[in-house]
């Protein structure tokens, strides 16, 4: 778009070689100046103030001379645009514009112009009003209602403007292939930068900050823009606001605001990657509003008030690679936040890792590191039909937890070891797969079912070392408990609590409450529950109501069992009471299940 432009103005130059300059001084008119130019002239404009409203019709170059006074200023005296660009190819450069705002006389009748438009085209410094190629370059504009405008044009650069004081730094209104950068806007009422169904810009390096009360940093409608390297800082609600698709917004920092450091809403197929969004008061990153297929990648989002990243009612999304730490919540997905994929995340050191609930369903979780949480690594309430899979959720309060019918869920090949309390927790959930998954040396259990799980699949997991029972299940009936290595914990194996009608077979339960196999409490509370419970050891397996421990053909291993297999079948001669009830293992085996 540069290029563009310098070759349009290089053009003009070369068509206009007879160019002439002329002077404006204190106690003259620029628009005299401007009316009696030809197209091409150039316009010094020196240090004194204007009382005008400058129209420019014809491509000219204004350029301000500071001749020992500053900046020349022209003052609107609120009486419209201080400086209007109506033509092509016109360049303007070094002046001082102030004064273009309403008055109490003028605010009712010239809230919108006669097309509609915002009340920012009629009460701004400079406006380019429907030309194309202009140029606004290292003005400064204070106290107007717009600092500068453009409006229905294209392939305009505004660069290194001081924009202060304005109900609205900037405002960009239909306008495409045009260059906003390296501006600094700062105490805006509103919003600092604001483009509204623009397309194909590019805002570069421009500084938005200390907006006022009600007010945002940089706000954006429109497809195809790229936000980079925009320091978007300090403002009371948003840093950055997008609605809109196919935008890239990259490298950007956006601290210390007072809501979200960038917001999307009713968005899709945008690229969110490289930004330093952190120490923001409610989220790092927060999308809603049904967005769709962006993808969130390589954001530093640390130290926010709530989230890193907040997702509501929006699906199809990728959430990568981001570092999400020191923030209330990591990542949370809520509200029918469907089919995203939430991947190779570092969401430590927060009150609780990564949770969807009420109803983020249908979610692919995996390969995310997650650790130093005050509450769960990983957490799911109301949420149906997600994969979680290959997280490393260790050192937590808790590891991995679903709660409230989160159900029909896979969770598989995880690493949930050495939190404080058990690896996985399942309460009242149905229908969930855990398999696979190595829960060991966690300062409470390996995996535990609790207050109303039924028909889940408990199987191949790897549960060890831990200073509770392996596998719990209190309350729980209908599930399914196969295949899982079940090696000395400390308070017994596999324990089963006022659970019925379950199916156990072809765990291996190995040398279980044979001693202090676990590791040492962190939790004062862990520790001493732990201190008043040590007559509940239960050995390898326990069970106080009425479950089948054996699939009809095969049981399980235990190493507390003295087996005899006179036919080598690989089955124990004899069957196997389970201390606490009734139940018994019909088919024990003799060997672990890895040698059948």
């Amino acid at each position: 778009m540069k290029l563009e432009m310098i070759l349009v103005l290089a053009i003009s130059l070369i068509h206009f070689a007879g160019a002439e300059e002329i002077v404006v001084k204190p106690g003259e008119k620029i628009q005299d100046a401007i009316d009696g130019a030809n197209p091409g002239d150039v316009i010094e404009v020196q240090s004194g103030t204007y009382q005008e409203n400058l129209n420019v019709d014809k491509m000219l170059t204004l350029l301000g001379v500071d001749t020992g006074g500053g900046k020349p200023v022209v003052d609107a005296s609120a009486k419209g645009p201080a400086i209007s660009l109506n033509e092509d190819g016109i360049r303007i450069e070094g002046f001082v514009v102030t004064k273009s705002v309403r008055t109490s006389e003028s605010e009712d009748e010239t809230r919108l112009d006669e097309e509609g438009d915002n009340l920012y085209l009629e009460y701004v410094g400079i406006l380019i009003n429907g030309s194309d190629n202009c140029a606004v370059a290292n003005n400064t504009a204070v106290l107007n209602s717009a600092g500068i405008a453009v409006a229905y044009s294209s392939n305009s650069s505004v660069e290194m403007n001081n924009i202060t004081y304005s109900e609205c730094g900037m405002f960009i209104l239909n306008a495409s292939d045009s260059t906003i950068e390296d501006n600094i806007v700062s105490e805006s009422a509103e919003v600092g930068i604001a483009l509204s169904a623009c397309d194909n810009n590019a805002i570069i390096g421009n500084k938005a900050v200390r907006s006022g009360t009600v007010g945002d940093g940089i706000w954006v409608s429109g497809s195809n823009n790229l936000l980079a390297d925009n320091d978007v800082s300090e403002n009371p609600f948003y840093g950055i606001v997008l609605r809109g698709n196919d935008n890239t917004i990259s490298r950007n920092r956006a601290q210390d605001n007072g809501k979200s450091g960038f917001k999307l809403m009713g968005s899709f197929r945008n690229n969110v990657s490289g930004n330093d969004f952190s120490q923001n008061g409610e989220s790092g990153i927060s999308i809603s509003e049904n967005c769709d297929n962006n993808v969130i990648e390589e954001n530093v989002l640390n130290d926010n008030g709530v989230y890193g990243v907040y997702l509501e009612s929006s699906s199809n999304n990728t959430i990568v690679s981001n570092d999400a730490t020191h923030n209330e919540w990591g990542i949370g997905l809520c509200k029918f936040s469907n089919n995203n994929t939430i991947a190779a995340n570092n969401a430590s050191s927060n009150l609780l890792g990564i949770t969807l609930w009420d109803g983020g369903n249908y979610n692919q979780i995996f390969e995310n590191d997650i650790s130093l949480s005050e509450n769960y690594g990983i957490q799911l309430m109301d949420s149906i039909g997600n994969i979680i899979a290959e997280n490393k959720v260790c050192y937590n309060a808790g590891g991995i937890g679903l709660y409230s019918s989160s159900d029909d869920n896979i969770i598989e090949e995880n690493n949930a070891s050495y939190n404080a309390g058990n690896g996985i927790d399942l309460d009242d959930c149905r229908n969930n797969v855990v398999r696979r998954n190595r829960a060991d040396n966690n300062e409470w259990g390996g995996i535990g079912l609790y207050l109303g799980c039924e028909e889940n699949i408990v199987e191949d997991n790897d549960v060890s070392y831990n200073n509770w029972a392996g596998i719990s299940l209190a309350e729980c009936d209908d599930n399914i408990v196969v295949g899982n290595n079940v090696t000395q914990n400390v308070m017994g194996g596999i324990k089963l609590q006022k659970s019925w009608d379950n199916l156990l077979y072809q765990n291996d339960l190995v040398d279980n409450a044979a001693g202090d196999t676990g590791i040492k409490t962190t939790s004062p509370l862990i520790g001493s529950l732990l201190e008043s419970a040590q007559d509940e050891r239960v050995k390898n397996a326990y069970d106080d109501a009425s479950n089948q421990w054996d699939n009809g053909t095969v049981g399980n291993y235990y190493t507390d069992f003295d087996c005899t297999d006179a036919d080598s079948d690989g089955i124990c001669d004899s069957v196997r009471p389970i201390p606490g009830g009734e139940s018994v293992d019909r088919y024990p085996l003799a060997n672990p299940t890895n040698s059948v």
